[in-house]
């Protein structure tokens, strides 16, 4: 598995720095840091590196961070791909779609691709996605499912997570349906594991 990698960089004063350190103590006491506006659960950070340069007043912060949450496989993003909508022209490898206008299987990934990364924002914020974000997910994953030749043995047992997901959403359980979230996200991983 690839694991989320960020970097930040800023230039500080003495001021700004300390209270850095603070904000990043009480972050970790707290079991939630932000990073340049980027929230974090602690429990899913493996590493984090930072470094002080001190220059003319003013100090050099360099802070990395490796994350070693499950989504991250399919949640490692830029936003250029959050913004961006390729269309098939961009892209010489997408196959068209085909009659009964069936998106290629790359840009049906794309898009749960991005809606996987708002339900994941909305569980770091410890808040439920919104009800089109479930279904619409939940319709890309039946529809991703009728692709022969991409993991088939998984498909069953994937979108029994799915269901899974969906009726905790439907009982507005935040703990449960983060739990059957990462559930999901695991089988995804078992699959991408043997098929990427």
């Amino acid at each position: 598995m690839s694991k989320k990698k960020k970097k930040f960089q800023h230039v500080m004063t003495d001021e700004q720095t300390a209270d850095f350190l603070h904000q990043l103590a009480s972050g970790i006491k707290h079991g939630q840091l932000e990073l340049n506006g980027e929230p974090f659960e602690w429990s899913e950070i493996q590493k984090i590196k930072i470094s002080f340069k001190n220059q003319a007043s003013q100090v050099m912060v360099k802070t990395r961070v490796k994350s070693n949450d499950l989504s991250d496989f399919e949640l490692d993003f830029n936003e250029d791909e959050l913004n961006h909508v390729e269309s098939d022209q961009d892209d010489p490898d997408k196959k068209p779609e085909n009659v009964n206008n069936k998106p290629s299987y790359k840009s049906l990934k794309k898009k749960m691709k991005k809606r996987l990364k708002i339900i994941h924002q909305a569980i770091t914020r410890n808040q439920l996605p919104t009800e089109s974000e479930i279904m619409s997910f939940a319709s890309e994953c039946q529809l991703m499912t009728s692709y022969p030749n991409y993991g088939d043995e998984y498909y069953q047992a994937f979108m029994i997570k799915v269901e899974e997901m969906v009726d905790s959403y439907k009982l507005q359980d935040i703990e449960k349906f983060r739990d059957n979230f990462q559930k999901l996200l695991k089988c995804m991983k078992d699959c991408h594991d043997r098929y990427k």
